[in-house]
C-alpha cells in the first residue's frame, strides 16, 4: 500500500454539516408536533374528568332527593310492601323501580352516568346502598350490562 492519505475537501464537511442541521430540524418539528398532541390530549382528558365530576355531583343531588323521599315514605308505611308502593308512587319522572331497586341516568355531552340504588327495608340503619354508578359514552340498557 502506498502512504497516500485521502483527505476530505471543504465541500465534504459542509455536506455533513447540512445533513446534521436537517436532521436536527426534523427532530425539532417532530418534537413540536408531539408537544401539541400531548397538550390536546391533556385538554380532552381534563374536560372528560370535569364532565364526569359534574355528572357524579348531579347523581349525588338526585340521591339526596331520593333519600328525603325514602324518609317520607317510611314514615307512613306499615310494612315493606306498603313502603315500596309509596316509593313507587313518589318516584320522579325518569326513574324506575324494579325489584326493590331505583334506577336513573344523569346525562350530558354524549356521556351518561347510569345510577342505581337498592332500597333497604324500613327501620334499617341505612335506607339504601349503591348498586350502580357507571359512566358510559352512550346510552346502554340495563339488561345489556354484564358487569
Amino acid at each position: 500500500m502506498s502512504g497516500r492519505k485521502i483527505a476530505a475537501g471543504p465541500g465534504a464537511s459542509s455536506l455533513i454539516l447540512i445533513a446534521v442541521l436537517l436532521a436536527l430540524c426534523v427532530l425539532a418539528v417532530l418534537t413540536a408536533l408531539s408537544a401539541g398532541n400531548e397538550a390536546s390530549l391533556g385538554d380532552r382528558g381534563t374536560a372528560a374528568a370535569e364532565q364526569a365530576a359534574q355528572l357524579s355531583a348531579g347523581a349525588e343531588l338526585t340521591l339526596s332527593e331520593i333519600d328525603a323521599m325514602l324518609v317520607r315514605c317510611a314514615g307512613g308505611a306499615k310494612d315493606e310492601s306498603a313502603y315500596l308502593t309509596a316509593v313507587l308512587d313518589s318516584l320522579p319522572d325518569g326513574m324506575t323501580l324494579r325489584e326493590g331497586q331505583i334506577f336513573w341516568n344523569e346525562s350530558g355531552d354524549g356521556r351518561t352516568l347510569m345510577c342505581g340504588i337498592r332500597i333497604l327495608p324500613p327501620g334499617s340503619e341505612k335506607r339504601y346502598e349503591w348498586t350502580r354508578h357507571k359512566l358510559v359514552s352512550s346510552e346502554e340498557s340495563w339488561e345489556d350490562d354484564w358487569e
